[in-house]
């Protein structure tokens, strides 16, 4: 029996020539200012109960992170509150 027939086991296929591989790890990432505005409600939720969770733990490796993000977190809630506003309450 062949070897290449293993579960897990695939076929490296090199990239077209044309294909843009100059993607590098260490590129630099948006800030998180930056990010929460791009997110979804779901996404932003999610990320407000997770800085809340790691920022009350302090043994937690990335509690100062996170006890960073949520006034961003919160003011951003703020702005869509705001947006979601009727206009009505603007006369």
């Amino acid at each position: 029996m062949s070897n290449s027939s293993r579960t897990g086991e695939h076929k490296r296929v090199p990239a077209a020539p044309a294909a843009d591989t100059s993607t590098s790890v260490n590129a630099k990432q948006p800030s998180l200012s930056e990010r929460l505005p791009e997110m979804t409600d779901f996404k932003l939720s999610a990320y407000q109960a997770s800085a809340a969770r790691i920022g009350s733990d302090p043994a937690h490796p990335k509690n100062g992170a996170a006890r960073r993000a949520i006034p961003l977190i919160a003011a951003e809630l703020l702005r869509r509150s705001g947006l979601a506003t009727p206009k009505a309450a603007a006369e």
